[in-house]
């Protein structure tokens, strides 16, 4: 016989406790926390046709064999945050299976920087070349971008967002955006407005059960609130220390079995939302 001890309104006790932006960019002044880097092949400009907010946002038009950079100039400490995300708008008009554009996080201060990964996305692009499955953003990441030449509408905007809870150990992250192209074909360029870096509250779940339970496996449910649509899983033996858990990944269902524990063995399970800023 195995117990299951849950433990998840602790948590999110807990994740509703801050929201607070870290760092935010509108360009509506220029760059100001956000700058182009030194050596990109083109640097990205003010453009003040299409924008999703006030009157301006950031464009790289971009050339053949590109590697352009815009680069966050300061620090962010994510040790005093629970929730914290990378939130965005953009339009990706780049050429489709050929150019990219990726993002990156640094937590030393920029001297080096890894992609963030695709389990990391939570935005909505499903299209062939969508984050959560390619690992970068062009035309192709959200069909209403087009596969043609045909110039960008300022209708095109679409929201997007990265938990970055894996990074809450850290004081000095830094993200860039990188656009990196072939050498023939370029569309109309990558479009970025209203960068902000937050700490995203999330609502509690409630519910959180048990049922079916076999000699090595659990079914854990709960009731989700009336926002939130994805969720990560944590367990482990009771008493483990949160984030030092087994974790199940991001599940988009309000259902999720366990399996592989042992028997006659108490475990602690955590349910945590995953939500999107706005």
């Amino acid at each position: 016989m195995k117990k299951i001890l849950l433990l998840g309104s602790m948590l999110f006790a807990i994740t509703t406790l801050l929201k607070a932006q870290l760092v935010t960019e509108g360009f509506e002044t220029g760059f100001s926390n956000f700058q182009n880097a030194t050596g990109s092949s083109n640097n990205f400009t003010i453009d003040s046709t299409i924008f999703k907010s006030g009157t301006k946002s950031a464009r790289d038009i971009y050339t053949a064999s590109s590697s352009d950079t815009l680069f966050q100039t300061g620090v962010v400490d994510l040790t005093t945050t629970l929730t914290p995300q990378l939130i965005f708008w953009q339009i990706c008009k780049l050429e489709g299976g050929y150019d990219d554009a990726i993002i990156y996080i640094s937590t030393d201060s920029g001297l080096t920087y890894t992609a963030i990964p695709p389990a990391a996305y939570l935005g909505a692009s499903t299209g062939t070349d969508g984050y959560a499955t390619a690992g970068h953003f062009d035309e192709d990441s959200y069909t209403l971008w087009g596969t043609t030449t045909a110039p960008v509408l300022n209708t095109w905007w679409k929201k997007e967002a990265f938990d970055l809870s894996a990074y809450t150990a850290f004081t000095k992250v830094k993200v860039m955006f990188v656009l990196e192209s072939d050498g023939s074909i370029q569309r109309d360029g990558w479009y970025i407005d209203d960068i902000s870096i937050e700490n995203v509250s999330c609502p509690n779940v409630s519910g959180i059960t048990d049922f079916g339970t076999g000699s090595d496996t659990s079914n854990i449910t709960w009731s989700p609130s009336v926002s939130d649509t994805l969720w990560d899983v944590q367990y482990g033996l009771a008493g483990f220390p949160i984030g030092s858990g087994t974790s199940t990944g991001f599940s988009i269902n309000d259902t999720i079995n366990i399996g592989s524990l042992t028997a006659v063995t108490t475990y602690d399970v955590y349910v945590r939302s995953i939500c999107k800023a706005g």
